[in-house]
């Protein structure tokens, strides 16, 4: 089965084209053994994504990405990603603001997989297979 990624940006996503964050959904999907009928991509800014953390998960917290899996028997995900949130945390960081945008999105994927980062070591062992996919896709480019 083919997996339909789409992809909602705004004007201010600059240097990502669609197929690098497309390589990153399929690598990530590919290495974590999960074969997603679709995988909607949304980029919004802080705001919105803390109204849809609020209304959907009842936490009015900032987030950088959420991830919902709309399917019934099969993986349809929507992954919302705060690009101010990337640009925040790209310079905390010292990260480029692209290399944290893939990152967000392998997290959100991760998610679909079964990990998990509520508890310090389900957090350390998600962090881990962020990094290796991270590098893994830089490795590709």
């Amino acid at each position: 089965m083919k997996t339909v990624i789409e992809i909602f940006r705004p004007h201010n996503l600059p240097k990502l084209t669609d197929p690098e964050l497309s390589e990153t959904v399929m690598l990530t999907c590919t290495e974590s053994g999960i074969q997603p009928a679709s995988v909607n991509l949304v980029f919004l800014n802080q705001e919105e994504l803390c109204r849809i953390h609020a209304d959907f998960l009842n936490d009015p917290s900032p987030t950088d990405v959420i991830t919902f899996d709309l399917g019934d028997d099969k993986i349809e995900a929507e992954i919302y990603i705060s690009t101010d949130m990337a640009r925040e945390d790209a310079e905390i960081y010292g990260a480029p603001f692209e290399h944290e945008i893939h990152r967000l999105i392998i997290h959100g994927l991760l998610h679909l997989a079964g990990y998990d980062d509520h508890e310090p070591g389900d957090r350390i062992k998600m962090k881990r297979e962020e990094e290796r996919l991270l590098s893994m896709r830089v490795k590709q480019t």
